[in-house]
């Protein structure tokens, strides 16, 4: 007679034993909840967040804050390999049968008095690829609101906390990386008192930061420095964000009204966008995006299918602002490039106070755009309408 040998269940790897699915509905009274289904989900998300074996969490619509006191140091922390979805009715046994559309799920960081943002949390959603486990592409978030986020602690010791007042996709430090995968979200109303109103990818000192955005929209977000909407850097190693099927309107900062892209000391970044619109974003430098290489490093934005629509600038670029250190009249090489490859992009209605109604670019060839079927239409500068160098 045949004997089936079974592994004993001590002998199972650790994420198999773990793994399982969690249910969080706001609207669920009641204190002994295990999140196994909807009629016993967690009521809290940092109840399903903070358990080991919440592998994928499914949020019923509502609002949800990252803590129920005034600590504006709580957010919602996203560790790798977790897959968090919200847009459910709450009855749902499919992840196809949601409706983020008709539930909407908002994780909110106005957590003092209302509508009062000073108090709000400085970082709505956290995703710590620094001090965790790197976050990688496998890390899901997917159908949810994202607002209030307010990152305006700042000090010599806690800078972060003025930047990324939505997301803080922290990828810093060698051999580090924040990349995960960002679907069917809305970042609306944050506020980053330096970089990064919405999403803040840090690729610093060797890191790496390139998350995926699919289907996402950036909408009244602000900064008091560069990137109302996003602030994508490295030094040393790599931030390269895609886009796809993603719109910024009505974004505000001092440079890149909707995004900031910086590659500095020895950086490689190419973030990539396809079907992207920037619609009525502001901002001195680079109305709706500022991007920028220096110090021996290479930065090269790929745009496809990008529509620039009445965005402004109260200097230069009403659309764009590109620009590299140029070393070309020394007898070393140029010390960086940003040399943006731009293909069926459209630039309509822009404007700039100064110069490049739809795009100013300075270093010479080592910022020289590569423009494919690129249109310009109704672009107004004082100097030139479309493009200024």
């Amino acid at each position: 007679m045949a004997v089936l040998a079974l592994a004993p269940t001590w002998a199972m790897p650790a994420a198999a034993q773990a793994a399982k699915l969690c249910h969080v509905n706001a609207h669920v009274a009641g204190q002994s909840h295990d999140g196994a289904t909807w009629a016993s989900a967690y009521a809290d998300l940092q109840e399903a967040l903070t358990n080991p074996e919440c592998s994928t969490i499914w949020v019923a619509q509502g609002t949800y804050k990252p803590t129920h006191d005034n600590d504006r140091f709580a957010s919602f922390n996203i560790k790798e390999g977790m897959k968090v979805y919200g847009g459910f009715a709450g009855h749902e046994t499919e992840l196809d049968q949601r409706d983020f559309t008709t539930y909407p799920t908002i994780l909110s960081g106005d957590i003092g008095a209302a509508d009062h943002d000073a108090d709000n949390s400085n970082h709505v959603v956290f995703m710590d690829g620094r001090k965790g486990a790197n976050i990688t592409s496998d890390t899901i978030l997917d159908g949810f609101l994202i607002t209030k986020g307010h990152a305006s602690s700042w000090g010599f010791f806690n800078y972060e906390d003025s930047y990324g007042g939505g997301l803080y996709c922290d990828g810093s430090g060698s051999g580090n990386e924040c990349s995960p995968t960002l679907s069917n979200i809305t970042f609306s109303d944050n506020h980053a008192g330096y970089y990064g109103g919405a999403l803040y990818n840090n690729g610093g000192n060797g890191g790496a930061s390139s998350p995926s955005l699919i289907h996402v929209t950036f909408s009244g977000n602000s900064a008091n420095s560069n990137g109302g909407a996003i602030y994508t850097y490295s030094t040393g190693g790599t931030s390269s964000p895609s886009l796809a099927h993603v719109v910024f309107t009505d974004n505000r900062a001092h440079l890149g009204g909707a995004m900031y892209i910086g590659s500095f000391s020895g950086a490689t970044t190419s973030p990539r966008m396809t079907d992207v619109t920037f619609n009525d974003n502001r901002a001195h430098l680079g109305g709706a995006v500022y991007s920028t290489s220096a110090m021996f490093s290479v930065n090269t934005p790929i745009l496809k299918n990008v529509t620039f629509s009445h965005n402004d600038a109260s200097g230069f670029g009403g659309a764009m602002f590109n620009s590299a250190s140029d070393t070309a009249s020394f007898t070393i090489p140029d010390d960086s490039r940003s040399n943006p490859v731009l293909s069926h992009v459209t630039f309509v209605g822009n404007t700039a106070e100064v110069s490049g109604g739809a795009l100013f670019y300075e270093g010479g060839h080592a910022a020289a755009p590569t423009l494919i079927d690129a249109h310009f239409s109704g672009n107004k500068a004082g100097a030139d309408d479309d493009i200024g160098f």
